[in-house]
């Protein structure tokens, strides 16, 4: 397999750098600081879906990574748990549910009499729960060729990190070895149904 350089150490660089290992690649992450001198190593964060451009790839990236978080989740040492929510909003007429949201486990809405004092509506789920990032309008994950390199970004994903992680890491391996998808980690979910 081929020697690959990972740029960056926050979520999207190190699944993208465990995929690739996981897939036989010589990998070696670089960053300006080390893991634990970085915001990441005390930030949580919890996954959710996302409504960033292009829309049906975060979708497919975001499932993905729903179905790698739930397996990881069976086991106590990896540190993601699926913990109950309450998601509410204050934007009036919020009644019909996104597609990108309809993939959330066990989504339900609450009874507007529970509805919390402020807000207009409100749903219970299941989340996996794993900071804030710089957000761009749209997901870049792409090849290029510089040279004899093969350059891979990846970047963009705002507060969507950890929703959309393990599914970039997924197209990031299928641009290095330059073939379809692969299946990497856990098990895809089918939307709607809580796996």
């Amino acid at each position: 397999m081929s020697s690959v350089l990972v740029v960056g150490a926050g979520v999207i660089g190190l699944t993208a750098a465990v995929t690739l290992a996981e897939a036989g690649h010589d990998v070696t992450v670089r960053a300006d600081r080390p893991p634990l001198e970085t915001t990441s190593v005390v930030a949580g964060a919890l996954w959710g879906p996302s409504f960033q451009e292009p829309m049906a790839d975060t979708h497919a990236w975001t499932v993905h990574s729903l179905g790698v978080f739930q397996e990881l989740a069976t086991d106590p040492a990896s540190g993601v748990r699926l913990i109950p929510s309450l998601s509410v909003s204050a934007v009036p007429g919020f009644d019909e549910i996104p597609p990108q949201a309809r993939i959330i486990p066990d989504l339900r809405a609450v009874d507007p009499a529970a509805v919390p004092a402020g807000f207009t509506s409100a749903a219970r789920a299941t989340m996996p729960l794993v900071g804030l990032r710089p957000e761009r309008p749209s997901v870049r994950v792409e090849a290029e060729r510089l040279g004899s390199a093969l350059v891979v970004h990846d970047y963009g994903h705002g507060g969507n990190g950890v929703s959309l992680s393990w599914g970039c890491a997924a197209r990031v391996r299928e641009l290095v070895e330059g073939g379809g998808p692969h299946r990497l980690r856990g098990r895809p979910s089918t939307p709607g149904s809580g796996r």
